[in-house]
């Protein structure tokens, strides 16, 4: 289990890179969070387009456009769909949603969650994912359906937090850092209740990692409006364990 310096330390390597480097990858997370959040309420066509490009340019930063990927198969407006399903009003409580909340309601985030990784899933499985099998009786080969298993937690994770900042991105790193931790690194309800029990229990430190982090955050992107939520302040220290 780390201790709140080593927490804080692993912060401080990550936004050493941050600030000394003015087009690390690291700031197109700031990009997308921004853009995304100032433009939910506005379904227009022009604007869903605009934050699908953005969104995508963040997906490819972060390694989801590189070969063997699905969306290196897909243009950046195949992402609208995914806009508007996160524009739902119904996760609006999502947005920079503060899991160090002693009053957050555990059962709702983990249900919302879940609920809303569902349909993303369901989009990308039928638009993308399936099963070939071939039937016994030619050489045809015929889609079986699926199974919502197939979408990797990574991408899934990418896009809520980029987006609604709600859960960490799930990657390979982050999801050791957060075995370490001793939490499930399968995205599913029980590492969700884990990841709100473990922001409760460590509240003191993650806000102060959060007030002390988005000063500069401000200061650098000349966002005003732009805050790293609590989902994305752990994604910095268990992503920073192993790297």
């Amino acid at each position: 289990m780390l201790t709140d310096k080593q927490r804080q330390d692993y912060v401080d390597k990550f936004m050493y890179i941050y600030l000394h480097d003015k087009n690390s990858r690291y700031r197109s997370y700031d990009y997308i969070h921004c853009m995304y959040l100032k433009n939910r309420q506005d379904n227009s066509l022009a604007t869903l387009d605009y934050v699908a490009l953005h969104l995508f340019a963040f997906l490819g930063s972060w390694g989801m456009l590189c070969r063997g990927a699905f969306l290196l198969q897909k243009d950046y407006r195949f992402l609208i769909p995914v806009i508007k399903i996160l524009n739902q009003p119904k996760y609006d409580g999502l947005c920079d949603v503060d899991l160090t909340d002693a009053d957050l309601d555990k059962s709702w985030y983990v249900a919302t969650v879940m609920e809303l990784i569902d349909e993303l899933k369901k989009y990308f499985m039928s638009q993308t994912y399936y099963k070939i099998q071939k039937n016994k009786n030619s050489n045809a080969a015929n889609n079986v359906g699926y199974s919502i298993k197939d979408v990797h937690d990574t991408v899934i994770g990418k896009i809520l937090l980029a987006t609604l900042g709600c859960i960490p991105a799930y990657n390979q790193y982050v999801v050791v850092g957060m075995k370490a931790e001793g939490l499930c690194g399968a995205l599913g309800k029980r590492s969700l209740s884990g990841l709100v029990d473990y922001s409760h229990t460590h509240a003191g430190i993650l806000q102060k990692i959060k007030a002390s982090v988005n000063v500069d955050l401000q200061r650098e992107s000349g966002c005003s409006t732009l805050i790293y939520p609590v989902a994305k302040i752990l994604d910095m220290i268990f992503f920073r364990i192993w790297v």
